[in-house]
């Protein structure tokens, strides 16, 4: 049976043609003759996986470059379903702004190596500069904590303490709490991906250009480069909040999955009207709490904005166009800061891979190795042949990811707007990553970056 909600809506292999759309944002990358021979089998394979009766997607948009162009852009679902109609609603466009999850740390990264690179944030200083307090681990008080350490998930700070505040608290006080900090591990060695890392490096951008960090990140990051959207959608014009996607499970409120079953909005339901009211900032002060604007995982951008970012990032700071921050800074982020030892145990060890995901790590960027297993290793494509750069991410039924390799000109990027069935019921064959993740990543390396 298939889903009527897996339609495919605009596909761009070049010069080949799709229904006009509404107005948007600018063409994310110049295109240049001739279309792909396999984009048609692409797109169906694609659709495929969107329509998959046993794991249906609410919805799936995908973009890759090759040369640093863009050769390939399709979007399947909607990016909000009519409750009273299920097979009705608005469709899923390369224009609609969809909550990217912890991809969401990586461009926050840009944002603050921008600031490195302006001589308002040191990488290597200690946060006490910045906080005026000591900030240590309490099980390493000799041991500062740093920008590079929290860029690079090596501060040792843990999520057992939360991520995500109220407006009115501060961040900086938790801090102080022995259960912000993970249990193992030392400063500046161990590696243990952690939300809290980006609500601090958040807040610190803050308070070293007083500025609040939604705003901050458009004006030093996103509108350089053209990219509408951004992290706090109730200051966005309404063309804007019309464009955003409604994230979504077939989940019930007890937990059980029905792939039958209504689809239920998580995050971003504007259209439908079951979203909550955003914090009220009248209890927020500034430079304490990052978190309501959610560095973490709270950027809305669409596939025509991730490849304007990958464009920009392909080209590292070289040729024509903006470039946030610049290239010294950019080379800077691609040196690898933590490597995975390949020990087992905790004690011998130098940081929790979660399952062989994370092999390698720069500054707000992780680098896939192309490291295989069965269900272990950060593979993108069956047959490999992918090392570069980028970052995944997972949240209210998102799931989200990106890839470029600035030596090969090629990138991708994808986004999945829900899930219908429980994505844990189908691990990687050849990654950590789930099952459609694999497919998805599988069929833009094979036809677009390719690796056949």
């Amino acid at each position: 049976m298939r889903n009527s909600l897996a339609l495919p809506l605009c596909i761009v292999t070049l010069l080949a043609g799709c229904a006009t759309a509404p107005p948007g944002p600018p063409t994310p990358a110049p295109r240049t003759a001739g279309a792909l021979a396999c984009a048609p089998a692409l797109e169906r394979r694609l659709a495929a996986i969107a329509d998959d009766p046993e794991l249906p997607l609410a919805g799936l948009a995908v973009v890759a470059l090759r040369d640093g162009q863009v050769r390939f852009q399709a979007a399947f679902g909607r990016r909000w379903i009519d409750p009273a109609q299920p097979g009705t609603g608005l469709p899923l466009r390369h224009d609609t702004l969809v909550r990217v999850a912890s991809v969401s740390k990586t461009v926050t990264a840009l944002g603050a190596m921008a600031l490195v690179e302006q001589g308002l944030l040191d990488l290597d200083a200690d946060l006490e500069r910045y906080v005026g307090r000591p900030v240590r681990n309490p099980r390493h008080p000799d041991q500062p904590i740093t920008v590079r350490q929290l860029l690079s998930h090596t501060s040792t700070l843990g999520d057992a303490a939360g991520y995500f505040f109220e407006p009115e608290v501060s961040v900086l006080d938790l801090l102080q709490r022995p259960e912000a900090w993970l249990p193992q591990g030392r400063p500046g060695q161990w590696f243990g991906y952690a939300n809290l890392n980006w609500t601090v490096l958040g807040t610190l951008m803050e308070r070293v250009t007083g500025k609040r960090f939604d705003r901050l990140m458009a004006q030093r990051v996103l509108r350089p480069l053209g990219i509408d959207g951004g992290y706090f959608p109730p200051d966005w014009h309404a063309d804007e909040r019309a464009r955003l996607a409604t994230l979504y499970r077939r989940r019930d409120g007890d937990g059980t999955w029905r792939p039958e079953g209504a689809w239920h909005p998580q995050k971003d339901d504007l259209q439908g009207g079951t979203e909550p009211p955003p914090p009220d900032l009248a209890r927020w002060v500034p430079g304490t709490n990052a978190s309501p604007f959610s560095p973490t995982g709270g950027l809305r951008i669409s596939t025509d904005g991730l490849a304007r970012l990958l464009a920009m990032l392909l080209r590292q700071g070289q040729g024509p166009g903006p470039s946030v921050p610049g290239a010294a800074a950019l080379a800077q982020r691609h040196a690898l800061q933590w490597q995975a030892n390949g020990a087992a145990g905790a004690e011998a060890s130098n940081g929790d891979t979660q399952g062989g995901l994370f092999q390698a790590w720069g500054l707000g960027v992780q680098r896939f190795t192309d490291r295989s297993a069965p269900g272990w290793g950060d593979r993108l494509a069956q047959r490999g042949g992918l090392t570069g750069w980028g970052h995944l991410g997972e949240a209210y039924g998102a799931y989200t990811g990106l890839f470029y390799d600035p030596d090969s000109g090629r990138a991708m990027a994808w986004v999945v707007t829900g899930f219908g069935n429980d994505p844990e019921r189908e691990r990687g064959r050849w990654s950590a990553m789930h099952g459609v993740e694999e497919r998805i990543t599988d069929a833009l390396a094979r036809c677009v970056l390719d690796t056949e």
